[in-house]
């Protein structure tokens, strides 16, 4: 059992080892603030903490004491404060910290930077590799290797007694299997490449240096003991470094430690029994105590750290929840005697007081209900609220739920670098490098909010709009919509140029010299590069990039957080670039974005001043009036334990290295000191991923707790269950419940006759057949779509090129296949499909010749791409019927054989006789009424589809034979004019509207202009839409 607690002024008159604790449903940093002020005095001096020294687990947790003290001196009326020296734990090696040491008295060399020992690491992976298989790692998965072996070069160093010369022997004497034994030989990396390296270069681990400096300021102490107080306050004792100062303030005359949530009502049998179960809450407390040589007992409660009855209720509750699992099967007996004078269900129903279970369908709802319970928390005023999550992806979306009702709250952890602006910039721009005439990279780059060039804002983005102006072009006009058809940016400037697009052809120049001008060509990203220069040259150009017409861009990246962060992350691109050597251009990217995995950008601006979101690290000794602890799943929180990629776990106990589930201890603390706060949400999903969760094993061991108190789970449920007026789920369910609406009805569009279509190609007939909308968006609304970017080219590219093709070769001659492959690279066509597809072309070439020299008998006149037209006088309007016929052959009988090439499926009879496919008939029609001015009026014998497709299709024996209709051509002409006639007059009265897909039967594929008609909120498309 704890000591009982003692008065505030008697901290420091206490015999040593003067060590407290504070329990966790106390603010942890308000209770050391408002003790220390009552001890030295800062009611009447506030001068009174100028001599204190505070050490602190983080940077956090630094501010809020420092804000603590403010707040206390301005409460007693001062205008100002001598606050004490405040430092950071983690930062012991920092020449800031070591200082009033003297750094001469740290008889070691500089650490190493994370760049130099991230790209130090790497470089002696990739040694290892091509010794061992003969070829290098790819540069990121050699990074990825060197993190994970500082990882263990760390857990080495915490491990205090690691002996790596044991591991050959140890794996040798084992009966492991063959890849164990060749991760010990990798390991040979950290137990001998590594010690030998520093040494060559004079400098010392990062991790060992902590540990020196630590040594070091005890040594100091034990010399020279301070009689001023020195704290160590809210540390759990996990590292050797903190350990070491926490041996040496014991015995100073005015130093003291504070822990953070020492379970003072634990059994005997479950103390010991923590010493075995490193995933334990109390696990590292355990052993800080030990290495010190201190009894739990001896352990003093904090003046001023109080607790209510509620309180101290649900500390027992949740630390005999998270017992080892080795006294569990005693928790009856335990809960009668952590009941005392009252019965079980009483301790657990005062310990559930204020807790709440929230269990949300999925992710999505999880959030909303996270984001509203922040949001009501402001509904009462100077009511406090944080939420605390280790999955980054709930807490960004939480935050950005927030901005629904204008609350900025950024999570604590920052944004990671490759997210912000200034990240995404040099993301896209190693992308573009790789191709700088790409054109999805190119407009990526250029529409990047930062990326201006040089411009003022109104003329850039004009550029930026007729650049992606695609005026029907569809070949050769081409530019950066539709296939691609230039190779570099010079000759898009040419082409853009050539199409009087003047303002877009300048920007892709000057982007162009902004590049030239760094020396980065389209050569440099042919051979491997040189990281260190490159990503010099990269900082250079990015510069260039953000520039604008009234502001250097050297003003625009650099400045600010963003900007500090940036030139960080280059910093330390070029360190690790430097280390490894030269990496592939292909690789460039990937590795560049490898680096940047450790790097974030902190929130901007101050923080909220009643709402957080923290992660747990960030959670550690901060208190609100309510404390939201989200994504309460397995694998999540806690995380599953990391893996050893190197050694089984038997091998990391021989060789003194920590548990792996040392980690989940320090999680389950966290969790611990976090859920025994008056007032606590607990939140989980119970679908992750689209996939059933499993609820967090500490949700688990409480429900089961609970219920042996409280005689059944169901209790236990209704106990946790938040009120209905206070329940988020409900909340957010009515949110994103629909209200009542009525279904949208097929559109109808009647637009004035004067305003509708009167000339129509024959192929646009079928379109206003099948798909009057179309005709009605297009020809009425004029909304044609553009070609994605960069598209690759499609059906009616190939089919382009491939009427090309033909028709040169019946004016020029030559080899078909030769001229196919020209006119498909001309079209945008890639040279890889191309080749590839060369064969089939080919195939498909030969066809069409042995077609050709069998019909060359029959034929008296063959003409190509003829052009004509019929004219037509209804309801008062003058309507005009156009065509243009691949082919129409005069034949030896006087009559016309109309041919189409298909590089897609040929027409079939059916489709012809039902008139939905008037094409081929209605060229016979205008030719029977003399349409076409280079030919005599005559009849149409033969309606032919000669498929060029380089499928199978062409070498059918009915290839290129005609149609064989049932009345004959000149019939189907016939019918098809009438039908044009009366669809035409059909459309020119105002009654007639423009369904979309009315015979959706006949009309399976999908439409530019679907979504236009919003066809699926009111047609399933299994049958008429109108």
């Amino acid at each position: 059992m704890i000591s009982a607690p003692i008065d505030a002024k008697d901290i420091f008159n206490q015999p040593n080892p003067r060590i407290f604790t504070i329990p966790p449903a106390t603010s942890f940093l308000n209770a050391l603030a408002n003790t220390l002020s009552e001890n030295l005095g800062l009611k009447d001096n506030p001068a009174a903490l100028t001599q204190t020294v505070i050490f602190c687990p983080n940077k956090r947790s630094s501010r809020a004491i420092a804000e603590a003290f403010h707040k206390i001196a301005m409460g007693f009326g001062h205008k100002a404060l001598l606050a004490p020296e405040i430092r950071v734990l983690g930062d012991l090696e920092d020449d800031h910290t070591i200082a009033p040491i003297g750094v001469s008295e740290l008889e070691l060399g500089p650490a190493l930077s994370s760049g130099q020992r991230r790209g130090t690491l790497a470089k002696l992976v990739q040694f290892w590799s091509t010794k061992a298989y003969g070829a290098p790692l790819p540069p990121r998965s050699a990074i990825a290797a060197a993190d994970q072996l500082g990882s263990l070069l760390d857990q080495s160093a915490m491990g205090e007694g690691t002996d790596w010369s044991k591991l050959q022997g140890l794996v040798e004497d084992s009966d492991l299997a063959a890849h164990w034994k060749q991760s010990a030989d990798f390991l040979e990396i950290i137990s001998q490449a590594w010690p030998a390296h520093l040494e060559e270069q004079g400098a010392t681990d990062p991790m060992a240096r902590r540990v020196a400096a630590a040594r070091t300021l005890a040594n100091n102490w034990a010399a020279r003991p301070p009689q001023h107080p020195i704290i160590i306050a809210g540390s759990t004792g996990a590292t050797p470094a903190t350990r070491l100062l926490m041996q040496a303030a014991m015995n100073l005359p005015q130093g003291a430690i504070i822990l953070p949530g020492l379970d003072p009502d634990i059994s005997e049998d479950a103390w010991k029994a923590i010493a075995s179960s490193p995933s334990h809450p109390q696990y590292t407390l355990r052993r800080a105590l030990g290495k010190l040589g201190v009894d739990k007992s001896s352990v003093l409660k904090w003046p001023g750290a109080i607790e209510t009855p509620d309180n101290t209720a649900r500390r027992k509750l949740i630390n005999e929840a998270l017992a080892p699992a080795s006294t569990t099967k005693s928790w009856t007996k335990r809960l009668e005697f952590l009941a005392g004078e009252n019965t079980p269900e009483h301790l657990v129903n005062s310990g559930l007081k204020g807790l709440s279970l929230i269990e949300a369908e999925d992710e999505a709802e999880e959030a909303l209900a996270c984001a509203l319970l922040l949001r009501e928390a402001l509904e009462t005023p100077g009511k406090t609220a944080a939420l605390v999550s280790p999955d980054g992806s709930l807490v960004r979306r939480v935050s950005a739920l927030m901005t629904r009702w204008g609350v900025d709250i950024p999570p604590s952890s920052g944004t990671p670098f490759m997210q912000t602006h200034h990240g995404s910039l040099f993301a896209l721009m190693f992308q573009w490098l790789r191709d700088e005439g790409d054109p999805v990279q190119l407009l990526s780059l250029l529409k990047h909010p930062l990326v201006r060039v040089g411009w003022d804002e109104d003329n850039y983005h004009s550029a930026l709009v007729e650049l992606e102006s695609h005026k029907n072009e569809f070949r050769e006009d081409g530019t950066v919509r539709g296939p691609r058809r230039y190779d570099t940016l010079d000759a898009l400037a040419d082409r853009l140029g050539m199409q009087k697009r003047a303002q877009s052809a300048q920007l892709i120049r000057d982007l162009a010299t902004a590049a030239r001008q760094c020396e980065i060509r389209p050569s440099t990203m042919a051979q491997d590069i040189d990281g260190n220069v490159f990503a010099r040259a990269c900082a250079r150009l990015a510069e260039r990039l953000v520039s604008t017409e009234n502001e250097a861009g050297s003003t625009r990246l650099w400045r600010g957080v963003e900007g500090a962060q940036t030139a960080r992350y280059l910093e330390t691109l070029a360190e690790i670039a430097a280390e490894l050597g030269p990496v592939p251009p292909d690789l460039w990217t990937e590795f560049a974005e490898a680096i940047a995995s450790e790097s974030a950008i902190p929130p901007k601006g101050g923080e909220h001043p009643r709402l957080a979101i923290w992660g747990p690290l960030e959670a550690r000794q901060q208190m609100r009036d309510v404390i939201i602890l989200a994504s309460l799943n397995e694998n999540s929180w806690p995380a599953a334990a990391a893996a050893d990629s190197f050694l089984p776990k038997r091998l990391r106990k021989d060789l003194g290295l920590p548990d792996p589930e040392e980690r989940l201890g320090l999680s389950a603390h966290d969790f611990a000191q976090l859920a025994c706060a008056p007032d606590v949400k607990l939140v989980r999903s119970k679908r992750v991923d689209d996939k059933p969760s499993v609820a967090s094993r500490w949700l688990w061991r409480l429900n089961t707790l609970a219920a042996g108190g409280l005689g059944s789970p169901e209790a236990v449920q209704k106990a946790l269950e938040p009120e209905p007026k206070n329940n988020p789920l409900i909340w957010a369910r009515s949110m994103r419940k629909a209200r009542d609406y009525t279904p949208i009805q097929a559109p109808t569009p009647r637009p004035p006759v004067d305003a509708r279509p009167t000339k129509f190609s024959v192929s646009r007939v079928a379109r206003l057949i099948r798909d009057p909308y179309a005709v009605y968006a297009s020809d009425v609304l004029k909304l044609n779509p553009m070609p994605a970017v960069g598209a690759e080219s499609g059906p009616a590219e190939r089919g382009t090129a491939i009427h090309a093709a033909v028709e040169r070769y019946e004016l020029e001659g030559g080899q078909v296949i030769d001229l196919v492959t020209k006119e498909l690279k001309k079209a945008g066509e890639t040279d890889t499909a191309i080749e590839l597809n060369r064969p089939l072309w080919s195939r498909a070439a030969d066809a069409y010749i042995a077609w050709r020299n069998e019909r060359e008998t029959n034929i008296r006149e063959k003409h190509l791409e003829i052009e004509g037209e019929l004219t037509f006088e209804i309801s008062g309007r003058k309507y005009r019927l156009t065509a243009k016929a691949d082919r129409i052959d005069l034949l030896k009988d006087n009559t016309f054989a109309i041919i189409d090439f298909k590089t897609g499926t040929p027409k079939t009879k059916k489709q012809l006789q039902s008139g939905l496919e008037p094409q081929l008939p209605l060229e016979a029609a205008i030719a029977a009424g003399g349409g076409f001015p280079k030919l005599p009026t005559a009849d149409t014998s033969q309606l032919i589809y000669v498929s060029l497709a380089p499928g199978a299709a062409s070498t059918k024996a009915d290839n290129g034979k005609p149609v064989k209709l049932d009345e004959g051509p000149m019939a189907e002409a016939q019918k098809a004019r009438e039908g044009f006639i009366k669809l035409v007059q059909s459309y020119a009265t105002i009654s007639q509207a423009y369904y979309s897909k009315p015979r959706a039967e006949f009309s399976w594929d999908v439409s530019d202009y679907d979504r236009l008609a919003r066809r699926d909120e009111w047609s399933s498309d299994a049958g008429d839409g109108a």
